[in-house]
C-alpha cells in the first residue's frame, strides 16, 4: 500500500471512528434494561459505483446493553454475494433508539484478481417487530432495516441502499442481575 492510500484509508477510517463517538457522546439512551441478543437473516444492496448492481447476503449480530454503557453495542458478521464477487466483513455497532452505525473492515474476493481489503461504515433505521411479549427474560423479535452504506476498497469508492429482514432472541436484565 502506497503512503497516499495508506493515508486515506487511515482519514476514513479516523472518520468513521469519529461518526460513531459523536453518536455516542450526543446520545441520551432510551434503555432502562440491561440485554443482549443475536440477530441473524438476509439482506440485499443497490450499489452506485461505477456501474448499478446487486449484492445480496446473509448476516448475524451481537448486542449488548448494560446500564455502565452509555448505548448497546454490538459487532456482526456478514458473507456478501455478487456477481464474481465474494465478501467478508465484520463491523463494530452502535445503537441510538431505533437509528444505528456500523463501520469495520471488509474483505473482498474477485475472481481473477488477488483479495483486497477495505473499508466500510453505515447508517441504518430498524423497525422492531415482536413476535410475543413474553416475560422476562426472553426478547423475541423480527427487525426490519433499511441502510445507507459507504465502501472504499482499492481506491473505488461505492455508495449502497439496502435491506434485511432479521429474526432475534435474547435476554433481558433478569439474566444480568439475578
Amino acid at each position: 500500500m502506497t503512503s497516499t492510500a495508506s493515508h486515506k484509508f487511515k482519514s476514513q477510517f479516523s472518520l468513521c471512528r469519529s461518526l460513531i463517538l459523536v453518536v455516542m457522546l450526543l446520545s441520551i439512551s432510551s434503555f432502562s434494561d440491561d440485554f443482549r441478543y443475536l440477530t441473524f437473516g438476509p439482506f440485499v444492496h443497490v450499489h452506485f459505483g461505477k456501474e448499478k448492481t446487486c449484492s445480496y447476503g446473509i448476516e448475524a449480530s451481537y448486542w449488548s446493553y448494560r446500564g455502565d454503557y452509555i448505548l448497546p453495542v454490538g459487532f456482526d458478521i456478514g458473507l456478501e454475494f455478487e456477481k464474481s464477487i465474494f465478501r467478508f466483513y465484520s463491523d463494530f455497532k452502535a445503537l441510538v433508539a431505533f437509528l444505528g452505525l456500523s463501520a469495520g473492515p471488509v474483505f473482498e474476493f474477485k475472481k481473477n484478481l488477488a483479495p483486497a481489503l477495505g473499508l466500510q461504515g453505515s447508517a441504518w433505521l430498524g423497525l422492531p417487530i415482536p413476535i410475543s411479549l413474553l416475560t422476562e427474560p426472553n426478547l423475541n423479535l423480527f427487525i426490519l432495516t433499511g441502510d445507507v452504506r459507504f465502501r472504499k476498497i482499492n481506491n473505488q469508492n461505492f455508495t449502497s441502499l439496502g435491506g434485511s429482514f432479521k429474526a432475534g432472541v435474547g435476554e433481558t436484565s433478569s439474566i444480568f442481575n439475578p
